[in-house]
């Protein structure tokens, strides 16, 4: 199996200018920054507090904006995103069937998903399943993959691969895995020396750590009949929150840079102007230069506004 770099990969698969992209399960933000970058509009969605803390650490690289949410109940209105992500994140969902068919509702007409996923194979995968042994949710992630034409999402494209994953010490993988899952604090606890050894064991050492081969597997699945290259309908910039919606349960988290801006001038709007959800009055400041403390608003339900214009 070839070895290539994930990031590549994507960059590769997906034409991402100008696009309006959702990367679901978004983690420490590596990919949600790489994508701001290549030019696309990006919100990264988490429902864990530890990586989203290490994302708005990072800084921002451009206008991303991160959100507390889970993939079952994604907060967007139909037709929202023009790609949706999910990477290395959908065996980790409870329901990838309905995460699946959230992605094709956010969707727009000609919409992509695309999905990387870690095989069960690979000396990462040996290492780690010592740890947690993920070849059941693995495999539920993929049938779920294969059946996701049931909600609307057609199989495009398959792509296997090699990426080499790295540690920097046992200490930094023991560090990541546990951020990522706090319940495999235990086994490190119950015998540290044994999953030390493990690691030395299937890794490779170099210079900068150690070295792991992680096969993976990438689907694109398609939302409409059109090719992804086919221009589509036009995107509009701005997006509105629906008011029927509201639950108080999901926050907002951005970490754009320069002068204030507003709910209205982001096209983020927190209720109606000076309502009594929202703690600034109805109006979401993003100053930047800075990241913003936690807001905690309404659901966060876009959708987007026709007659707005394209980016």
């Amino acid at each position: 199996m070839e070895i290539r770099n994930q990031e590549e990969v994507l960059v590769e698969l997906l034409d991402l200018g100008g696009k309006r992209v959702l990367d679901v399960g978004c983690g420490t933000g590596g990919l949600v920054r790489l994508m701001t970058r290549r030019g696309a509009r990006v919100w990264g969605l988490d429902c864990n507090a530890g990586q989203m803390e290490v994302a708005l650490a990072a800084g921002a690289a451009g206008d991303e904006t991160y959100l507390e949410g889970v993939a079952g109940d994604l907060p967007f209105g139909g037709g929202a995103m023009d790609i949706v992500v999910f990477f290395n994140s959908l065996h980790h969902v409870d329901d990838p069937a309905r995460a699946l068919a959230e992605a094709a509702r956010v969707l727009g007409p000609v919409g992509l998903a695309y999905i990387a996923e870690p095989l069960a194979e690979g000396s990462h995968y040996e290492m780690g399943r010592a740890v947690d042994d993920e070849a059941g949710v693995r495999a539920r992630a993929y049938e779920a993959i294969l059946a996701a034409a049931a909600v609307g999402l057609k199989g495009q494209r398959e792509v296997t691969y090699t990426h080499v994953r790295r540690h920097e010490s046992f200490e930094a993988y023991r560090e990541n895995t546990t951020r990522i899952n706090p319940g495999r604090r235990a086994a490190f606890r119950a015998d540290g020396t044994a999953l030390r050894a493990n690691f030395m064991k299937h890794g490779r050492e170099t210079a900068a750590g150690w070295e792991f081969d992680q096969p993976i597997r990438v689907n694109l699945l398609g939302k409409g009949w059109l090719p992804w290259a086919a221009s589509g309908p036009s995107a509009p910039e701005r997006f509105r929150i629906d008011r029927n919606q509201f639950d108080g349960s999901r926050s907002v988290h951005s970490g754009r840079r320069g002068a204030p801006r507003d709910a209205a001038a982001s096209g983020k709007r927190c209720n109606a102007p000076g309502g009594p959800i929202c703690p600034t009055g109805g109006r979401v400041l993003l100053p930047r230069g800075v990241v913003t403390p936690l807001i905690r608003c309404a659901s966060i339900a876009f959708r987007s506004v026709p007659s707005h214009g394209t980016k």
